[in-house]
């Protein structure tokens, strides 16, 4: 278990916000514009185009020192409904009751440090390797958030899937099994893959610094 630092030192008059709807309406807003730009009335332009290389996150871009900000930007954009619904159900009941309990300020480092930390690791690969993964979509926000909650409510049961009951540490060790389905099964980009895995990692690491829970005391309670 970590001790007291700068790391894990609390937010003064954190409380809650409402944040997490915010950012489900800003990711729903960047998709219908999307949408809208998709359309056959703009069916001659390149605006969709545009719109993604403003937002999401490309190494070979921000290597040559252009937008910069989509370290920053890519976990708001999806260009498929279904993910972001997805994304959206697990902000609002996993984000919302996270925010909840530990305040808007806490939330909202988990949620951005999480995608940010998969962009580094990402343009670092890139420099290193040249190989290029293309962030997009709140995957490694989503994952980091359900670990996090996870953590805090590690001894309570949830029904998964309507089906079986296990703790709620084995809810996020379920989505990245699934994830790694998915992938072997060509239904996953690789870099939507990763960007999942990376926040889980990332989470990992944030709850033993702030939250102060060790990971031997997670995985004590995976079953």
């Amino acid at each position: 278990m970590a001790g007291k630092s700068i790391l894990n030192r609390k937010f003064n008059n954190d409380r809650y916000m409402r944040i997490s709807p915010l950012i489900v309406l800003a990711n729903v807003l960047f998709y219908v514009v999307y949408f809208i730009l998709r359309s056959p009335r703009f069916a001659d332009s390149s605006y969709w185009m545009d719109l993604e290389r403003l937002v999401i996150f490309q190494p070979d871009l921000v290597a040559t020192g252009q937008n910069i900000w989509t370290f920053l930007t890519f976990p708001f954009f999806s260009n498929r409904f279904f993910p972001l619904l997805f994304e959206s159900l697990i902000i609002l009941i996993f984000g919302t009751r996270y925010e909840m309990e530990v305040g808007s300020k806490e939330f909202m480092l988990l949620y951005f440090s999480s995608s940010f930390f998969a962009a580094i690791v990402s343009f670092a690969v890139y420099i290193i390797s040249g190989y290029e993964l293309v962030f997009y979509g709140a995957g490694a926000s989503i994952y980091a958030l359900i670990l996090a909650l996870s953590v805090l409510h590690r001894y309570e049961s949830v029904l998964l899937f309507f089906i079986l009951r296990v703790k709620m540490p084995m809810v996020v060790i379920v989505f990245l099994l699934l994830d790694a389905l998915y992938l072997y099964l060509g239904y996953n980009y690789i870099g939507e893959a990763i960007l999942n895995f990376l926040g889980f990692a990332y989470a990992l690491a944030y709850v033993g610094l702030r939250i102060r829970i060790s990971l031997r005391q997670f995985f004590e309670n995976l079953i």
